[in-house]
């Protein structure tokens, strides 16, 4: 049966984990200030990785006992929303990582017991993660991802030498991981990464990405790490 609906305060971008909030019926609020968090049953921080501790600070005034509150970064444990914890929310970590697996890392039993209903409700499947297990977890998608981005690049670029379908069905519009990592958490996942020839790799492939994308900043950081 059908867990109850609730308004959800929005915070952020759009995500694969909004869209199965609104398909079970729940009522999705973009919320235009922290304050304005005050009616809603759940909130969820979809920002970017760096920007979630400045969300934390602005709901803490504001958060009361009992809401939920969700941060979607992969990056970052259930331990950024301690603060809110202490207000007596109920703390969740919710990250996609492909297909319908989703990692969840949570403050307690009631709350882990929330996040999988939530999710098994839209035929999702649960991994139970620590906070630790995020941090090593975060950079692997980063690279996969970007990995992915090169070879789709490789594919248009060998099309267009063939002059035919080189591009194998689905591949190039096709999504590996969701959602795309943005410049800034590639920088935060970077910063985890403890084995020298992954990091070289890693690095390799985000001034690849940065100049295949035009993306002068993250092409300009991988020369800059590469000449480390």
């Amino acid at each position: 049966m059908p867990g109850p609906r609730m308004i959800v305060g929005w915070l952020g971008r759009e995500s694969r984990f909004k869209a199965l909030l609104e398909a079970q019926g729940h009522d999705i609020v973009d919320l235009e200030s922290a304050a304005d968090s005050v009616r809603c049953e759940a909130i969820v921080i979809s920002t970017p990785e760096a920007q979630v501790e400045g969300m934390v600070t602005a709901l803490e005034p504001h958060v009361r006992r009992g809401q939920i509150v969700v941060h979607c970064s992969i990056g970052l444990g259930v331990q950024v929303l301690d603060p809110l914890e202490v207000q007596g929310a109920l703390a969740m970590a919710i990250a996609h990582v492909g297909a319908d697996r989703w990692i969840v890392t949570t403050s307690d039993e009631l709350a882990q017991g929330i996040a999988e209903v939530l999710l098994f409700e839209s035929g999702q499947v649960t991994l139970p993660k620590t906070d630790a297990e995020r941090v090593e977890i975060a950079p692997k998608i980063a690279y996969a991802q970007m990995v992915r981005q090169l070879a789709r690049a490789a594919h248009r670029d060998l099309k267009v030498v063939l002059d035919e379908e080189a591009v194998p069905p689905g591949e190039e519009q096709g999504e590996f991981l969701a959602p795309r990592f943005v410049t800034s958490d590639i920088y935060s996942a970077f910063q985890s990464i403890t084995d020298p020839g992954f990091r070289k790799a890693f690095v390799e492939a985000a001034r690849r990405v940065g100049e295949i994308e035009n993306n002068m900043e993250l092409e300009m950081w991988g020369l800059q790490e590469e000449l480390r």
